[in-house]
């Protein structure tokens, strides 16, 4: 990481949550390529795509809890 990066990544640290969540939205946003608004429909079409599968059972759901325990196991 150069200096610059490195600096700007130690002020954004310091950031509250919020801030520091606009600013990610802003570099995807940049690196999309779009203003955000194409990004945010695309999101919106993964997101109902989802429930969809969901919802008709062409998936399963696992408790979150579940799944990081699953990982927890392999990393041991």
């Amino acid at each position: 990481m150069n200096e610059a990066v490195a600096e700007i990544v130690a002020r954004v640290r310091n950031l509250p949550v919020e801030d520091r969540a606009r600013i990610v939205d802003a570099i995807i946003a940049s690196m999309a390529g779009t203003d955000g608004d194409g990004l945010d429909a695309a999101w919106d079409e993964a997101l109902q795509r989802r429930i969809s599968d969901a919802e008709s059972g062409r998936v399963s759901l696992r408790d979150a809890a579940d799944v990081f325990a699953d990982i927890e196991r392999r990393m041991t």
